[in-house]
């Protein structure tokens, strides 16, 4: 046999299987709807009697509560007649309540109110009282609130009066001492310028005696070499006239002389004198006029700058250019200022300022030194 052969004949077995198979589902399935449908019956069956037996027992059961119901209405009434019985009694006995209570309020309200009055009372008394009391101790604290300002009034007073006393007490002795200071001061420097003035008249002698030596050297020296009879020598040689320096009068010296040459007018302030200032012009007083001096034959006035007129100290110069310089840089200045800025003293400073003041450079405003509008050098 042929394997298409042997395939067909399988083919053909499968389909006749599969028919058989198919019989058979077809069968089982018949089966089972039949049985399906009986118990379907048979459960609709059973439930149709079960509803029955229910409405059996639901019309039992209303016959049985009839008679629960009947009772349950009557036990219901008798219970609101006891709750209406109830309520009448319990609002009966609130309004007799009530009324008690009101009564009782009412007096307990009187009662307050008299204690309440008697209280007041009582406390506008006590209120009138101590406003007395009060009053009192007001007055009495018034008066010696009054007494202890009067008692500090007059220990500020007396206190006040000290302090102006020991004031004054310190200011007269800071006068004192700044005239003791001052006179000691101006002693002191009239003492330098005498000693000065003495060295400056030895160093005068001494060159008077070296010029005579010179000369008398220069003479014999031309006596040596032209003769006696030289016509270099027809004219004599003038003596060298020799400047010393006269003695300044002490400020003492000058007071008592000013005091002596003034008849006493009327009583005048003391014034604080500057030693500087002093002794300036009793130099300028006692200076005598200069020496004339002929020339010699050479041409030449003998002496050369020590036998000269004396000129201003070059350091008060220089003072009164700085000071003169500073106000014209700065606008004007206070003394504390030009004292300050320049590095000198204070009586560099106003002696510098009132020869600057004198010769119309400078004027002084409220303590503060300008310069006048007026071009000049110093």
């Amino acid at each position: 046999m042929s394997l298409k052969e042997s395939w067909q004949v399988a083919r053909t077995q499968r389909r006749h299987d599969v028919s058989l198979r198919q019989e058979a589902v077809q069968q089982i399935l018949a089966e089972f709807q039949q049985t399906r449908q009986g118990m379907a019956l048979e459960q609709q069956q059973n439930l149709r009697l079960f509803r029955e037996a229910i409405a059996q027992q639901d019309q039992h059961r209303k016959a049985d509560l009839q008679p629960f119901r009947a009772a349950l209405q009557a036990y219901c009434q008798a219970v609101q007649a006891d709750v209406q019985a109830f309520l009448t009694q319990s609002r009966d006995r609130r309004q007799a309540e009530a009324q008690a209570l009101a009564t009782e309020l009412a007096a307990f309200v009187s009662q307050v109110r008299q204690e309440t009055q008697a209280f007041l009372a009582d406390a506008g008394a006590d209120r009138l009282l101590m406003a007395q009391q009060l009053s009192q101790d007001l007055h009495q604290f018034h008066t010696e609130l009054q007494a202890s300002v009067r008692s500090l009034r007059a220990l500020i007073q007396a206190d006040t009066a000290e302090r102006q006393a020991t004031v004054q007490q310190f200011l007269g002795d800071c006068a004192e001492w700044r005239l003791q200071t001052a006179a000691a001061t101006s002693d002191r420097l009239q003492a330098n310028r005498l000693s000065r003035n003495a060295a400056l008249n030895d160093l005068f002698e001494q060159f008077a005696t070296a010029k005579r030596d010179r000369q008398q050297h220069r003479a014999n020296l031309r006596a040596a070499v032209w003769g006696n009879h030289s016509p270099a020598m027809t004219g004599a040689a003038t003596p060298t006239v020799v400047r010393s320096i006269p003695p300044t009068t002490t400020p003492s010296a000058l007071r008592s002389q000013a005091a002596v040459a003034t008849p006493p007018a009327k009583a005048a302030p003391p014034k604080m004198v500057h030693p500087k200032l002093t002794t300036k012009s009793a130099r300028s007083i006692s200076a005598p006029p200069q020496s004339t001096v002929k020339p010699t034959a050479t041409g030449k006035a003998p002496g050369n700058a020590l036998a000269s007129a004396p000129a201003q100290p070059a350091g008060e110069v220089a003072h009164e250019k700085a000071v003169y310089n500073f106000l014209h840089a700065n606008n004007g200045g206070r003394l504390t200022q030009i004292e300050t800025s320049l590095g000198i003293n204070r009586f560099q400073a106003v002696d510098a300022l009132r020869s600057l003041i004198k010769k119309g450079l400078v004027t002084q405003r409220d303590r503060v030194y300008l310069i006048q509008p007026v071009l000049a050098t110093v």
